[in-house]
């Protein structure tokens, strides 16, 4: 998997709990809580304000309030935490931006230029999949120049999204091709992903990433009802 997009996908879910915590937070009661003792007996305190204009109240006997009052100080340490997590995150991010990423093929081509391009993609990217996966298919032809993700085998897809999924089901080690074409009842469709199952059988996964548009969604029903003619 790309370090920057697993690094992306870390930066998100700490932006995520952040908004969690910091949301929390706002319904906290006021001040800190503070424990003292007064006399050998020990005291629970509210301090609420700063320097002159701070206030005490004896919170001794209130179990519930000295309980949102310790948890505030517990997500408020957790949220500095979060924070300095984020901004290391965001350190490494530009780091690895800036010093770019490394091109197998490019530095195959630089380095070795008098091997041919199938001995060049050869040696670049280690053999992803055998049999059913690596079999000629009908791929679709649309818009290849939106193929800019590669992954870690040398497979080209359309999305950042797609590219961890194609991650995924290679970590795992899932017989599986991109962008099949099939022709159902006069209907030409395609997959995102077409997954051989250990018992032969097909499962196709379709990311659907924009059902938020309504056209989109409607046309992806329409293929899902095509599709699912193949898998009967």
């Amino acid at each position: 998997m790309d370090l920057e997009i697993r690094l992306d996908q870390i930066l998100t879910e700490l932006a995520l709990k952040k908004k969690t915590v910091i949301s929390e937070l706002k319904d906290s009661p006021d001040g800190r809580i503070m424990r003292t003792r007064s006399h050998q007996r020990p005291l629970i305190l509210q301090v609420i304000g700063h320097g002159d204009d701070r206030k005490r109240v004896c919170i001794t006997k209130d179990r519930v309030l000295q309980q949102k009052l310790a948890r505030k100080s517990i997500l408020g340490r957790e949220l500095e935490v979060l924070e300095l997590q984020s901004n290391a995150l965001k350190g490494a991010i530009e780091q690895i931006s800036r010093n770019g990423r490394f091109d197998r093929m490019r530095f195959a081509i630089e380095n070795f230029g008098w091997l041919s391009d199938e001995e060049l993609q050869e040696c670049s990217f280690p053999v992803a999949q055998s049999g059913w996966a690596s079999e000629p298919y009908d791929k679709l032809d649309y818009r290849t120049e939106d193929l800019r993700n590669m992954t870690s085998f040398g497979l080209r897809v359309r999305s950042k999204s797609e590219l961890l999924i194609a991650e995924a089901l290679h970590r795992h080690g899932l017989q599986f091709r991109y962008e099949q074409v099939y022709t159902v009842d006069n209907y030409t469709v395609s997959a995102d992903f077409t997954i051989m199952r250990a018992d032969g059988k097909l499962f196709i996964w379709e990311h659907e990433g924009l059902m938020n548009r309504q056209q989109y969604a409607r046309r992806q029903r329409q293929k899902a009802e095509i599709r699912n003619k193949l898998l009967i």
